[in-house]
């Protein structure tokens, strides 16, 4: 299964944002130190799919360019 850049960049920012909403409730349910760290893990599941996606377009745009 090949998937393009946009998948990808869709991909990571929705889990993240899944992520990001399990701390919200985790911090409702006073759970402070499990809220941190799921933000943690949302903002690096940020930073990972931009510099994926980044990458991967990249790749892309160079193998169109050889196909030239």
């Amino acid at each position: 299964m090949k998937m393009d850049s946009r998948t990808i960049k869709t991909a990571y920012i929705s889990i993240s944002f899944i992520a990001a909403l399990c701390a919200i409730v985790a911090s409702y349910f006073h759970q402070y130190y499990l809220a941190l760290g799921l933000i943690i893990l949302a903002s690096a599941m940020l930073l990972g799919g931009s510099l994926l996606f980044s990458y991967k377009y990249r790749m892309e745009k160079a193998e169109k360019l050889k196909k030239l």
